[in-house]
């Protein structure tokens, strides 16, 4: 019996010693990616994409307001006439 498990093991450890272990590195995770992004998640020096497409979306929100106010008093649309006898609700 153990002459046989013997020649089973020998006729395998060579099989065994070409079969390594396999990597679980996914995309992104070599060293040479590493290297030519040390901060894969920042798009800025400290903001994330998700940040930085927050801020853009509150500076458009920003400025689509203002443009509608300054267009809103450009035509005078802001307040009524001085001369309607209606009080204003202000």
């Amino acid at each position: 019996m153990k002459k046989k498990i013997a020649r089973t093991l020998i006729v395998l450890a060579p099989t065994l010693l070409l079969v390594g272990c396999s990597s679980s590195a996914q995309k992104g995770e070599s060293l040479t990616a590493i290297r030519n992004n040390l901060t894969p998640g920042l798009n800025t020096e400290n903001e994330r994409y998700s940040d930085v497409q927050s801020n853009i979306d509150l500076v458009n929100n920003d400025n689509m307001r203002k443009f509608h106010s300054d267009n809103m008093r450009f035509w005078l649309w802001d307040r009524p006439s001085r001369m309607s006898p209606a009080p204003d609700a202000r």
